[in-house]
């Protein structure tokens, strides 16, 4: 409600409420290795075994904030997923996630953020050179930073820039991720504004157990459009 939640003309002095929804069609690049702990044999997914390794996958994410704290959900559809005739990758869809701005100005928050996904990522496979195997792991849970800036208003477009940044607090399903993103944000309105953008995610992710261990890196390009409150 205007006046309660803008800190600019407040009725009563609350924390600033802000809020922001994206929705992005992400094209990601599969590599990887899967390795037997006992032997040491290892595959190459794509190559020594048959396996989709270029996906569509349509991200959405939600994002309330009061004051410095932001908490976010964000959910993963694979359009098609990273799968073959005897091999099949799911990785949780999905994730729930907690900001804290060190700076937080209406033009520029830095912070840092947490995700985790209550669910479990596994690799399953069968009849391959390595035989047949469920692999699956713990939840994943990573710590990094993040900033965003949206300002210096020019006829009513404004640059508007995001990148994040997280490393593994998990042994068996580690993720490491480095996303960035930039675009044009429109004029601030009583309703909000919205930018456009595009961007490329890269991540490094290492599920093990005491059978085997896969090293997988995503590569993706993205273009989103967000909705700021």
């Amino acid at each position: 409600m205007p006046g309660l939640t803008n800190p600019a003309a407040p009725v009563v002095f609350t924390p600033a409420f802000r809020g922001e929804v994206r929705g992005r069609p992400l094209y990601v690049s599969l590599s990887g290795t899967v390795t037997s702990e006992a032997t040491g044999q290892s595959i190459v997914l794509g190559r020594d075994v048959s396996m989709l390794t270029d996906v569509v996958v349509f991200e959405t994410m939600a994002r309330a904030q009061l004051g410095r704290l932001s908490f976010r959900i964000q959910n993963d559809c694979y359009i098609t997923g990273f799968l073959g005739e005897n091999i099949r990758l799911d990785w949780p869809i999905w994730l729930l996630g907690a900001d804290f701005d060190i700076v937080n100005r209406p033009a520029l928050r830095v912070g840092v953020n947490a995700d985790w996904s209550p669910f479990l990522p596994s690799l399953s496979f069968s009849d391959i050179p390595l035989g047949t195997y469920k692999l699956r792991t713990e939840q994943p849970v990573s710590a990094g930073l993040h900033a965003t800036f949206n300002g210096l208003d020019l006829w009513g477009l404004s640059p508007s820039l995001e990148t994040r940044f997280g490393l593994a607090l998990t042994k068996k399903s580690k993720w490491d991720e480095v996303e960035v993103a930039a675009g044009l944000k429109g004029p601030e309105t009583v309703l909000g504004s919205m930018a456009l953008r595009g961007g490329w995610r890269g991540s490094w992710l290492k599920m093990t157990d005491k059978a085997f261990t896969a090293d997988i890196t995503w590569s993706g390009l993205f273009g989103e459009l967000v909705y700021y409150y």
